[in-house]
Order: structure tokens, then C-alpha cells, then sequence
């Protein structure tokens, strides 16, 4: 059975590479305009030797601006605000980029 309401993945429209606070400062203004079509957000997690946590980064990299922790908490308090009462579903794709970036986010991803 098909829903002609789904959303086909040649429809579906991400910001890739939000690695950084500019760049997701950029992403959630744009899905706050009434014609954006942004439903997703893909982003790349590092560990961060020097912070000891987290951050958002795409190797070479080895530090961020912006922690994950940081990260999720701004998409929760605007990102997903917007999708609720609606019938887009919003997709964040998170790409940890190594094992500890992962193990060390676990409590924050649950």
C-alpha cells in the first residue's frame, strides 16, 4: 500500500556537515522559514583530546567548536519544536567518526 503523503528520498532535503555553531546557527534559521523544505540534519562527531568529550568535526580535525552535548540540546529546543502537530518527521543522522567519539556520547544520545 502507498501513501501519497510520504516523502520519497529524492524529496527529502538535509544540511549536511553541521559540524560547527555557524553552521547549525545557518540550519536551524532556515528551517524556521515557512518555505523551507530542510526535514533533516546530518552532522560528524570527533573526540575531542583536548576537551575530553565530544564535538562536532569531520576528521582531519581534531577539535570543535561545538560540543554534542551543545549540539543536541540546541536541536531540542528548535529543531524539533517546529516538526510537532505536522506531518514532516524530522531525521538527524549522526556519523561518529570513531569509537570514542561514540562510546563517550552514549548518555547523551539515549
Amino acid at each position: 500500500m502507498s501513501d501519497s503523503s510520504a516523502v520519497l528520498p529524492i524529496q527529502h532535503h538535509w544540511h549536511h556537515a553541521v559540524n560547527s555553531q555557524d553552521r547549525l546557527d545557518e540550519a536551524l534559521a532556515s528551517i524556521n522559514e515557512t518555505t523551507s523544505k530542510i526535514q533533516s540534519i546530518e552532522a560528524d562527531i570527533i573526540f575531542s583530546e583536548a576537551k575530553q568529550r565530544a564535538v562536532m568535526g569531520h576528521p582531519p580535525d581534531k577539535d570543535g567548536d561545538l560540543t554534542l552535548r551543545s549540539f543536541l540540546d540546541q536541536l531540542h529546543q528548535t529543531f524539533f519544536q517546529y516538526s510537532c502537530g505536522s506531518s514532516t518527521n524530522r531525521i538527524v543522522k549522526l556519523d561518529f567518526k570513531c569509537m570514542k567519539s561514540f562510546e563517550t556520547s552514549i548518555t547523551h544520545i539515549q
